[in-house]
């Protein structure tokens, strides 16, 4: 029995050409592509909107645990609270508390407490953001408020109320972040409500 042998350093029954690599890749990618395609088929894209909570329920707790959060005594019809943030600032034994609302055509009003007011301010609005002039608002919390402004239309307004910075900022009109900030208060709920 006699046996054929491949001379040496010659390739296998495979093309392995610059061409052979080539048309290799592009049904590596045309495989991808379809498997993109098909998993997209069957894929539940539909968008859920943001969950609405029940922001006085924590109020209630953290008021329980020695804390004063500053919150909305209520909000107008259609207006929904959709985040809570209550806990420690980093690097201080402060405690952080906010409060984000959407109101009924979907635009963002919030409150913000506890935070160094550089931080918050950084976090809120975009490096153009300007420093307005002091107002006086109607609110039990602080009388003169601090006006901020960016080139994205976000609208602010700053006080220190009892030791603590608080921010009540959002996209929404102005008229309408001034009159979430106006319901704003540190009032004890009533016992019932916690």
């Amino acid at each position: 029995m006699s046996q054929t042998r491949q001379p040496a350093g010659r390739p296998g029954r495979y093309n392995r050409s610059f061409s052979g690599l080539v048309g290799a890749m592009i049904v590596a990618v045309l495989v991808v592509v379809a498997f993109v395609a098909w998993r997209g088929l069957f894929r539940d894209n539909d968008f859920e909107p943001v969950q609405a909570l029940d922001y006085v329920e924590t109020v209630g707790l953290a008021q329980e645990s020695g804390l004063e959060p500053v919150y909305p005594t209520s909000l107008p019809e259609g207006w929904e609270a959709t985040s809570v943030d209550l806990g420690p600032e980093s690097g201080s034994e402060r405690t952080v508390w906010s409060l984000g609302v959407l109101t009924d055509d979907q635009r963002f009003v919030g409150v913000s407490q506890g935070d160094r007011l550089d931080d918050m301010v950084e976090l809120w609005f975009d490096d153009d953001v300007e420093t307005g002039d002091e107002v006086t608002l109607d609110s039990d919390l602080a009388t003169d408020w601090t006006e901020y402004t960016d080139g994205e239309g976000e609208v602010g307004y700053a006080a220190e109320v009892d030791g603590e910075d608080v921010l009540v900022h959002g996209s929404a009109p102005d008229e309408q972040v001034v009159a979430f900030l106006e319901s704003l208060t540190k009032d004890p709920l009533p016992a019932q409500d916690r």
